[in-house]
């Protein structure tokens, strides 16, 4: 086999396995969802931690730039695998999406708007956004709660 025909086959698998098939039922698609709020609420709790920790002098700015940005990656990815899963054909399902996707979308929101703000040094963004973080974590518990 040629070096193309490896690569070509290397990247068709590395695509292959990133796709997510549907959830066959309500309680898969549940357990999905809970999964991505885990996840994403472990991005979010990171990212107040070291932006709590710049604000009082305990973390530099290089690094904590370093740790936001990687938590706005990794938010990403799991709100990106969370909305390709086909949700099953269920009124429940669809407000759970949309539940999820909206948590997902504001702390990713929240996270990129905290990263320009230390690329900045607006310190009064820095703050806000950190509260509107802590906001989406308590979200993110709050239903972990509810549906565990």
């Amino acid at each position: 086999m040629n070096v193309r025909a490896c690569l070509a086959v290397f990247t068709l698998a590395g695509v292959l396995s990133g796709c997510v098939g549907p959830a066959t039922t309500v309680a898969a698609y549940k357990g999905k969802a809970l999964h991505a709020a885990g996840d994403a609420l472990s991005q979010v709790e990171t990212a107040v931690l070291a932006a709590d920790s710049l604000l009082s002098g305990r973390l530099m700015q290089p690094y904590t730039e370093v740790v936001i940005s990687q938590a706005e990656t990794d938010l990403s990815s799991i709100q990106n695998s969370f909305d390709s899963i086909q949700p099953p054909n269920s009124a429940d399902s669809d407000k759970l999406r949309s539940t999820v996707d909206d948590m997902l979308s504001d702390g990713l929101t929240s996270l990129s708007e905290l990263r320009i703000a230390l690329r900045r040094s607006d310190t009064n963004t820095v703050r806000h956004r950190t509260d509107a973080l802590r906001h989406t974590a308590d979200q993110l518990d709050r239903f972990d709660e509810e549906h565990s």
